[in-house]
């Protein structure tokens, strides 16, 4: 039954791309084709994931820095994990360490920094007065948990002899509890006093 409604939930998304993306293995010579429409469509599901992101927390009163933590960056981590879980079985942790690394590295500096600068270069037509502001209570407070963040996965995989364990990936899941409670109460003005 679960394979039968998952056929169905599934039909859409599978139609859509059957039809708009061209098929690398029977068509090699259009695999520019093929990528191109493949970064479309993430774009395009990445910008549907935040509009409905966006809708759920105005209905629920959720501030946007709260939803960006939780549910977005959960979202957006999952294709990572799932990809760390495959190479690792196979042998490869090295790779599944250093595409989280990459990937949140890339995030952070080219993935905000790059439509940052886009949007001030339209805006300020190449000013120095454009500017974006970013409407956050605890952004120092968020950036310095994320840098103990790292710090606490060097020390515990070097603790660890550089072997990835169970309870190294418990003692990181545990820490990850502990920054985002942390992230999302500093956000709520709990810890500290809001300055926006």
């Amino acid at each position: 039954k679960f394979q039968v409604v998952w056929f169905f939930f599934t039909w859409p998304i599978r139609f859509t791309l059957h039809y708009t993306i061209p098929h690398p293995i029977k068509y090699k010579y259009l695999f520019p084709l093929s990528f191109l429409m493949c970064i479309v469509w993430i774009g395009l599901s990445s910008y549907m994931v935040f509009w409905m992101v966006v809708i759920i927390g105005d209905t629920f009163q959720i501030p946007d820095p709260i939803m960006g933590l939780t549910f977005l960056a959960f979202g957006g981590c999952m294709p990572e994990a799932i990809s760390a879980v495959i190479v690792a079985r196979k042998g490869s942790g090295q790779m599944g360490v250093s595409n989280a690394l990459g990937a949140n590295c890339l995030a952070i500096l080219f993935s905000l920094g790059l439509p940052w600068f886009i949007n001030t270069m339209i805006e300020g037509a190449g000013q120095t007065k454009a500017y974006i502001r970013i409407y956050s209570h605890a952004m120092e407070f968020t950036i310095s948990a994320i840098i103990l963040a790292a710090l606490t996965l060097y020390i515990v995989v070097a603790a660890a002899g550089y072997k990835l364990r169970k309870t190294v990936g418990a003692i990181l899941g545990f820490s990850y509890m502990i920054f985002a409670t942390y992230a999302i109460l500093v956000e709520l003005g709990f810890f500290f006093e809001s300055s926006c």
